[in-house]
């Protein structure tokens, strides 16, 4: 098993980059969301947060 650990920042908060068109290609104009679970001692929780493309 890997284990994988990342720090907040001093809000308690993550920001990660993600590289969307590798595992979609191009998105269009519109409302998406992405989720991300995350384990912890057996237990999950789920996190998810929206986000918009304008071009």
């Amino acid at each position: 098993m890997i284990d994988i650990a990342y720090e907040v920042n001093e809000d308690n908060q993550l920001t990660l980059k993600l590289d969307i068109e590798q595992y979609y290609g191009k998105l269009s104009n519109g409302t998406y969301r992405i989720v991300k679970p995350v384990y912890d001692n057996g237990y999950m929780d789920i996190y998810s947060n929206e986000f918009e493309i304008k071009l």
